[in-house]
């Protein structure tokens, strides 16, 4: 291979080699033997032609990924990881059309995906996101390759066969089945305030003062061993406004900006979360990019909610006294973000 960003063949070992997800100018170099000028002049040809996007740019690293790279965020699964949870959403679709009348809804290939990813010992990823466990990969109409079968192609068939005829295919109830079936009592207590602030809109009133109680559920089924401190604690920042925003009387008025930065919290917890759940299935010589991939993420994120949390603090009346709850699952929660800040 000549050392030529033009040599029709280069471009052709450099998609190759992002068929196992993102990398830097450095690791084509590495990978294919040449200059890094060669590398920089042929992915920024690539990225011209809408081959390639580039992902990461800064002073340190540049990290490029394919354009129809069907990963979630782009993180470096393999292409075996990629082609067996295609394959396994293909056999889905394929059984289902045989043995159920209604369309299949893609919240319930995820959850059939997710089932039979954990039953069948596979290759297949899978990792908590914005509404439960998924299997992190996109269909897409142009595929970044041809799909095989995986050595395990007829246990995965015999599961699939089996797992089918368990969900219910309307969207709601397969995320409460799963819920209930993994234990995710965080993702169950989310559901509940969101069903509140639901009520809250048709004038329910009751449902208003049952927020704070659902809010602090939130807290104390909180991942806190697994996560950052930061995010609890700007969380708990959350709770304090809709108090303050409950006991001078205007959450009536603020219910939609409470429920926005909800949502947005919620992305940047559940961001967190797949990230965490995923770095372990990421192999060890693609680690350093799922790092940069996984900072550059939750570091808008994080930005936005502190921007949306400090917002709300503007629609409190300053004029009333605020008095923090003092019962026992609001002093637990005190002590647990006393602990945290010790370690800090």
């Amino acid at each position: 291979m000549t050392d030529n960003a033009k040599d029709s063949g280069f471009a052709g070992q450099i998609k190759k080699f992002l068929f196992d997800g993102p990398a830097s100018i450095n690791d084509v170099c590495s990978k294919l033997n040449i200059s890094w000028a060669t590398a920089k002049s042929a992915l920024e040809e690539m990225k011209e032609k809408g081959e390639v996007k580039e992902i990461i740019s800064n002073p340190k690293i540049r990290i490029f990924k394919l354009t129809n790279d069907p990963a979630f965020f782009g993180v470096p699964l393999t292409r075996k990881q990629k082609n067996d949870a295609l394959f396994l959403f293909q056999t889905i679709r394929q059984e289902w059309q045989k043995s159920r009348k209604e369309p299949l809804l893609l919240t319930t290939l995820q959850k059939i995906a997710v089932d039979i990813a954990a039953k069948c010992d596979s290759n297949i990823p899978s990792a908590q996101f914005h509404y439960g466990k998924v299997v992190p990969v996109f269909e897409t109409q142009t595929p970044l390759f041809e799909i095989e079968q995986p050595d395990n192609h007829t246990i995965i068939l015999g599961c699939v066969k089996e797992e089918i005829h368990n969900h219910k295919n309307y969207a709601r109830g397969e995320m409460d089945d799963q819920y209930d079936k993994y234990s995710m009592t965080l993702y169950q207590a989310k559901q509940s305030f969101k069903d509140l602030y639901k009520k809250a809109r048709k004038l329910n009133k009751d449902s208003i003062k049952e927020f704070e109680p659902a809010l602090v559920s939130l807290l104390m089924n909180w991942p806190i061993q697994n996560q950052d401190p930061e995010m609890f604690n700007l969380f708990s920042e959350f709770v304090k406004e809709v108090h303050g925003l409950i006991v001078t009387k205007t959450i009536s008025d603020n219910l939609d900006k409470v429920n926005e930065t909800f949502d947005i919290l919620w992305d940047l917890v559940t961001t967190d979360l797949f990230f965490r759940d995923l770095e372990r299935q990421i192999s060890k010589e693609k680690k350093e990019i799922f790092n940069y991939i996984r900072s550059s993420q939750i570091l808008s994120k994080k930005e936005n909610a502190e921007e949306r949390t400090n917002y709300l603090k503007l629609f409190i009346d300053s004029t009333v006294e605020i008095e923090m709850p003092m019962d026992d699952e609001s002093l637990e929660i005190r002590r647990l973000l006393a602990e945290g800040a010790e370690e800090d």
